[in-house]
């Protein structure tokens, strides 16, 4: 399938053309215009309905749509959007910039090597980009501008290569053509002139020029650029050098002009609406432009590019500086020395005295000729401010520091994406090698995180080891523990680029850096840091802040903090410098923080805590331990969510953790409702999976654990741990334990349709709790009977069971009651009854948290909706169960399309699991 956007919106495929029209042609325009990004479903809702009339829902309709024109597979939900699943060669946009940039770079030397593939991009223009969507869509606009900018480019480049290889006598007409439709762009106007001169027709060459001049001082109001003006110059004095390709830029007996960038790096890949958005900047007379981002993030690299696509807009020249910000084991440029330099290479005499006479010196030097000063890796601002240029002179600069100071629109780059990613490995590796070990390929840029410098490594090596494959070089990067190690070259070494940044922050923000370490956290809240630390919470708040600075560590909007994959290998190497004691302790201190703050969570909402999870483990002072607090139980639940991973990580710490056994217990008991109501258990499953194993002496936390790991289980295996936890609760005397697990019998046996039995092991653990004078529970073992009566047919004695307890229920519970109690008259054949009481509880069982269950139940009240012939009310509340089935990830959108495109069941496969 190919997808063309340079001119009217088109897909193709092997069958037919295709022609999308309206929201379906904005939405894929909107896919194209980010491929190979994902657009979030946010973005596109607010896009495509710029009116403000949409919603999830309707995008759901909408991708439903565009799947079956395009086919599934093309068009993917991953966690950061919506993403356009095709080749780059079979998007006509992306093959013309691929196109017109490599011509850029053969116009030098290989101008008929740049026509190529000048006509080849150029041939793929049919219009105005993006169908003309761009006059409604602001982002479509931009993108529309951006490629006509370099549509235009690529036309003028294209007779800048012609007049290269001398076909300036078949050129005149198309110039002169090409000078009608775009009468302001000064290198067209010169591109006529020169052509015409060389064709022997002088006076219609300088008529070209008062031609064009009249054209900008009637339309613009201004005269033409130094490059037209020299070019008049040359012609009416015949200067020879006009006979020689490419034409003069500056006039003959000009100053000196330096160009002091080093050449292009040839490893440079991507990043082309980044160098756009500089160029434009410089060019737009910005003063100072400022690249900031990680250490081996290519940030020298894209100045480069920028800087020799900008060159020819300085007369005065270019200047460049190493500046050593961030160059392990070199000290940074005092700025005196290098303005010294930079008078030097303008002419200038340096004879001012101190740091601000030299600056005023520079900038008066700079004032007369725009030069373009190059300042690469600036330690700081305090560095840069000196070096900074005079009026209609401009700074590039790039460091690992954020200048906001300098200039409010700082760029930030990151690592590559996955394409371009691609591409510089290939750069190195050969297109050959590539295609034979894709997913070797894959998994050593996986294992670099993307990072340019950690794939400028990789292929350093693979070159002075041709021979090696890429799966052996892979193997050696799959071990973490030796992959900084491997990622080292001559001059070029990832470990010790990510370290300077350590000797930037300071040593306490090292001390946190080291400890950050010792537990594989996706994240980190800064309380969760501080307690690893053991620092107080403002002082850790800003150390992150210093290493976030540093470009160490990234902050999002909820105040996590995240580092990239081969950071954290450094952070690692780091803690693992660290004593096991200090090890053990961060540990135990982040456990304690976790467990005080999931137990809130297991509040919140007004839900006691079971007593029985309370006292499992040491004994913990929540205000000490920085415990999270939470307004309310959907806060709580978001915070669980956010934080399953770290759980998980947490888990696998205190492994190695005297008594880890019994804290592991202490963080996962408090969490088990909100891991049942958010249907997390497959996610969660690991932090059970240490206590399926029996301990050296089993405790009520083993049988407190091995209850809610049933509880997520199939039924045989649910019956099994069941059991197990029943003996361990009778063996510790834990009567409320002991009618846990026999209620976790009873559901297994019911789900095994052993009716009579479970009915059995229900009635036992009433029994048990009431001897016990637990009435607690009580309500809930009874709603479970209740679901056996049902499957037996008892449905009166169902009911007649579940409205014992009504009178004495909070809120939540008593939602639980109702919903079951509605569904015992829904199957008893009174779907009126059914209907008024599920509208009653479904919302309030919803409210309470309960989401999922109350999906279910709703699922029920259409059904009983259905039968009362109130179809509209019926499929209403479907779509809503659907929709909260797929924003919680039970289904996706394609099923829950699917179940409504003919008659919807009477239960969905995912109501088995609750």
């Amino acid at each position: 399938m190919r997808v063309g956007v340079l001119g009217p919106l088109v897909v193709v495929d092997d069958a037919a053309s295709v022609l999308p029209s309206g929201r379906v042609a904005l939405a894929l325009s909107l896919l194209v215009e980010a491929f190979p990004r994902a657009v979030s479903a946010d973005r596109l809702v607010a896009e495509v309905w710029s009116e403000g009339s949409g919603s999830r829902a309707a995008l759901q309709v909408l991708v439903h749509r565009l799947r079956k024109r395009l086919g599934a597979e093309r068009l993917v939900l991953e966690p950061a959007g919506y993403r356009l699943v095709v080749a780059a060669e079979d998007v006509d946009a992306a093959v013309f910039e691929t196109e017109v940039c490599a011509a850029r770079e053969l116009l030098g030397h290989d101008p008929e090597g740049a026509l190529a593939r000048l006509e080849d991009a150029l041939g793929r223009w049919r219009g105005t980009p993006f169908s003309g969507l761009g006059g409604g869509n602001e982002v479509l606009a931009v993108a529309t501008s951006r490629l006509e900018e370099l549509h235009a480019e690529a036309v003028e480049a294209r007779f800048a290569a012609a007049l290269a290889l001398g076909r300036s006598s078949d050129l005149v007409g198309d110039l002169r053509t090409a000078v009608a439709e775009a009468p302001l762009r000064e290198r067209l106007h010169g591109h006529l002139m020169l052509a015409l001169y060389r064709s022997g027709r002088t006076a219609e060459a300088l008529d070209a020029y008062r031609a064009a001049r009249a054209t900008l001082v009637e339309e613009l109001g201004i005269e033409p650029g130094p490059e037209l003006r020299d070019l008049e110059h040359a012609i009416l004095v015949e200067d020879p050098v006009l006979a020689a390709v490419p034409p003069p830029l500056a006039g003959r007996g000009a100053p000196a002009r330096p160009v002091q960038i080093p050449p292009r790096d040839p490893a440079f890949v991507g990043r082309e609406t980044e160098r756009a958005q500089l160029v434009a900047a410089l060019a737009g007379g910005a003063g100072v432009v400022a690249i900031d981002g990680p250490g081996g993030v290519g940030k020298s690299a894209l100045a480069l590019e920028v800087a020799h696509d900008a060159a020819d807009r300085y007369d005065g020249g270019v200047l460049y500086v190493n500046l050593h910000g961030a160059t392990p084991g070199t000290a940074p440029h005092d700025p005196a020395v290098v303005l010294e330099r930079f008078l030097r290479s303008l002419g200038s005499d340096a004879d001012g005295r101190g740091l601000e006479e030299l600056a005023s010196q520079f900038r008066s030097a700079t004032g007369a000729r725009p030069v373009l000063v190059v300042l690469d890796d600036a330690a700081s601002a305090a560095q840069v401010r000196p070096l900074l240029p005079g009026a209609g002179s401009a700074a590039l600069v790039t460091s690992r520091s954020v200048l906001a100071n300098l200039t409010p629109d700082a760029l930030h780059i990151d690592v590559l994406g996955e394409g371009s990613a691609l591409a510089m490995l290939t750069r190195f590796v050969g297109r050959q090698r590539v295609a034979a070990e894709p997913d070797a390929a894959d998994g050593i840029l996986r294992a670099c995180g993307y990072l340019p410098l950690a794939i400028r490594v990789v292929g350093a090596r693979w070159s002075a080891a041709p021979r090696r494959s890429l799966s052996t070089m892979l193997d050696r990067l799959a071990d973490s523990r030796a992959r900084l190690d491997e990622l080292e070259a001559d001059d070029l070494a990832v470990r010790s680029s990510l370290e300077v940044g350590l000797d930037v922050a300071g040593d306490e923000a090292e001390h946190v850096f080291a400890h950050l370490g010792v537990v594989s956290l996706p994240h980190a809240t800064a309380a969760a840091a501080a307690r690893l630390a053991d620092l107080p919470l403002g002082v850790t708040r800003r150390r992150l802040d210093d290493l976030a600075a540093a470009q160490l560590l990234a902050v999002d909007e909820d105040e996590r903090y995240t580092m990239h994959d081969l950071v954290r290998l450094v952070a690692v190497e780091r803690g693992a410098r660290l004593t096991a004691r200090e090890r053990e302790a961060a540990v135990v201190r982040l456990t304690e923080h976790a467990v005080a703050s999931a137990r809130n969570a297991a509040r919140a909402g007004g839900t006691s805590l079971w007593s029985a999870r309370e006292e499992i483990g040491p004994p913990i002072d929540a205000g000490e331990a920085l415990a999270v607090t939470f307004t309310d139980r959907a806060a709580a639940d978001e915070w669980v969510r956010a934080e399953l991973r770290t759980f998980l990580a947490l888990s696998e710490a205190l492994h190695q953790v005297p008594a880890g056994r019994i804290r592991r217990a202490a963080l996962v008991a408090p969490l088990h409702l909100t891991i049942r109501n958010q249907a997390l258990d497959g996610e969660a499953a690991p932090l059970y999976e240490p206590f399926l194993e029996e301990g050296a002496e089993p405790s009520a936390a083993d049988a407190i654990v091995l209850v809610d790991a049933a509880s997520g289980m199939d039924h045989a295996r649910k019956y099994e741990y069941s059991v197990r936890a029943e003996a361990i609760a009778r063996a510790v005397g834990e009567p409320q334990l002991v009618a846990n697990a026999l209620n976790q019998q009873g559901l297994a046996l019911w789900r095994l349709q052993r009716l009579d039995e479970a009915l059995a092991q229900l009635e036992t653990a009433l029994a048990v709790l009431i001897e016990d004078g637990d009435l607690t529970h009580v309500p809930t073992v009874r709603v479970n009977s209740a679901v056996v009566l049902m499957d037996l047919h008892r449905y009166d004695e169902a009911i007649a069971v579940l409205e014992l307890d009504l009178s004495t229920l909070d809120e939540a519970s008593r939602a639980n009651h109702l919903v079951n109690i509605a569904t015992s008259h829904q199957l008893a054949g009174r779907p009126d009854r059914a209907a008024e009481i599920f509208a009653q509880s479904v919302p309030a069982l919803r409210e309470a948290g309960y989401v999922l269950q109350a999906a279910l139940y709703e699922w029920n009240h259409a059904v009983a909706l259905k039968e009362l012939g109130r179809h509209e009310e019926e499929t209403a509340k479907r779509w809503d169960v659907l929709r909260t089935a797929v924003e919680l990830g039970v289904m996706t959108d394609d099923e829950a399309q699917e179940v409504m495109a003919g008659d919807p069941p009477e239960d969905l496969d995912w109501f088995e699991r609750l």
